[in-house]
């Protein structure tokens, strides 16, 4: 009943620094994968699950995912991009989904998914294969066990949503697929950007050693600011050309 609909998949970045340090990201070097990377990619139990979600329900789910931002004014000069109070875990990226957030605009939900501002629209873009989201129509939004049962307060997460509850731990599927695929892609599908701000920079921490991979984003001209107390890299990033 539900074969028509379009799949999109929500995916954590599950080290991305905080409590865990400068050191808590994941790196899974060019070469032969190997078990401890899946285990770095997926380190929770989590089993497989998918919802039933109506277009509106994703654009709010984005927008609780746009939490994990500060307020950026535009104009403004090397705010922290990052809202700290927010874990990797709570920032959701929705394959294969082109998003843009405005961050000059203020938070719709606070760090713990809490509604606080319901007039505030961080999402200006949320597009499917070059067309908007229909706020009516539905999509299936495969994500894990943890998510659908409501952790992190996320629109539509819920019992009656629920359209796939497997058994099945999401990193032994990851494991069977490497076994059977013999590595990792990424598809050149979807994206998240900015608004351009003119003029306007910001101050994004990470681990040291993204060093090697600066121009892997540099339509963001980052320009390094040392490291700070906690052994974090700190990064001045260009928010002007909305990348």
């Amino acid at each position: 009943m539900h074969e028509s609909l379009p799949v999109l998949s929500a995916v954590a970045p599950y080290k991305s620094g905080g409590r865990g340090g400068p050191q808590g990201y994941t790196m899974v070097p060019e070469g032969p994968v190997a078990l401890r990377h899946l285990a770095d990619l997926y380190p929770f139990p989590n089993a497989i699950a998918a919802l039933r979600l109506s277009g509106a329900q994703v654009i709010e789910w984005l927008e609780r995912s746009a939490a994990a931002f500060n307020r950026i004014r535009p104009g403004s000069q090397e705010t922290s991009l990052r809202n700290n109070d927010v874990p990797g875990y709570n920032f959701e990226l929705i394959h294969p989904l082109d998003v843009v957030y405005d961050l000059s605009k203020p938070a719709r939900y606070d760090p713990a998914g809490a509604l606080v501002d319901g007039r505030a629209r961080r999402v200006v873009q949320a597009w499917l294969d070059g067309a908007p989201l229909d706020p009516d129509g539905y999509y299936i939004l495969c994500t894990n066990s943890y998510r659908a049962g409501g952790a992190g307060g996320f629109a539509g997460a819920e019992t009656a949503n629920i359209v796939l509850s497997d058994a099945r731990v999401t990193r032994d599927i990851l494991h069977d697929h490497v076994s059977r695929n013999g590595g990792l892609s990424a598809e050149k599908r979807g994206s998240l950007r900015f608004k351009a701000l003119k003029g306007t920079s910001a101050i994004f921490e990470t681990g040291p050693e993204a060093r090697q991979f600066l121009s892997d984003i540099d339509t963001f001209r980052p320009v390094q600011r040392g490291l700070n107390r906690g052994g974090f890299l700190r990064l001045k990033v260009d928010l002007s050309g909305g990348v």
